[in-house]
């Protein structure tokens, strides 16, 4: 036996799923020997492939993240060199997907990738920034103090300022050019990553020099 799920009736997605899962317990209930019900249709086919979009998201971003800290520590060595680049593209990541939830944005095949993609582009700017500030310092080959830690560190910053602003700039133009796409998931990705960048920019110029600021005080 076969149900064909066709209307949405003008349902938002939670209803639903929320009607599928009904029917579907309800078929469960009421199944015997040798009678095999089957449910079809596309809300039905929808619903599946959100449901797999998010598992995937689950495994993908810890993954990503665990290639991203390794990576860090292999090229500097200390824990503030893992923590404070992590802290901007968290940041970054979470209010991109605090966007999609005010505008009320569902996960698709293209927007999934947002918040992964953010934190493989958004650490490009932060190792810069990291690797340039440990490279000072070593250079000068002793104990350095606060004033001159704040010193390298906005020395580092106006250093990198404008090729950091460049490459982000360009990088999210070439995610606005999504906007050309007659596919509206892939308008929606193309703005979300643009502004991800954007943030993560900020993140880069701003926050992580603060931190950095913070961390070693001291000197």
């Amino acid at each position: 036996a076969s149900m064909i799920i066709q209307s949405e009736a003008g349902l938002s997605q939670h209803e639903i799923d929320t009607l599928l899962d009904q029917v579907g317990k309800l078929l469960d209930e009421h199944a015997t020997d040798g009678v095999r019900f089957s449910l079809i249709g596309l809300p039905l086919v929808k619903q599946q492939i959100n449901r797999s979009l998010l598992s995937d998201m689950a495994i993908l971003g810890p993954i990503v993240g665990l290639l991203i800290v390794l990576v860090l520590f292999f090229s500097f060595r200390r824990l503030a060199g893992i923590i404070l680049p992590l802290v901007g593209l968290v940041i970054s990541a979470a209010i991109s997907l605090g966007i999609m939830a005010i505008l009320d944005i569902t996960f698709t095949m293209a927007t999934m990738l947002v918040p992964v993609l953010l934190l493989i582009v958004g650490s490009a700017y932060a190792i810069h920034v990291m690797s340039h500030f440990y490279e000072e310092v070593a250079h000068l080959g002793r104990t350095v103090s606060a004033q001159q830690t704040f010193a390298i560190i906005d020395t580092v910053i106006h250093r990198n300022r404008m090729p950091i602003i460049m490459a982000g700039a360009t990088t999210a133009a070439g995610f606005i050019a999504q906007f050309t796409s007659p596919l509206g998931p892939f308008r929606t990705f193309g703005l979300l990553s643009a502004v991800g960048v954007v943030l993560s920019q900020l993140s880069s110029l701003y926050l992580l020099p603060a931190m950095l600021r913070i961390t070693y005080r001291h000197g």
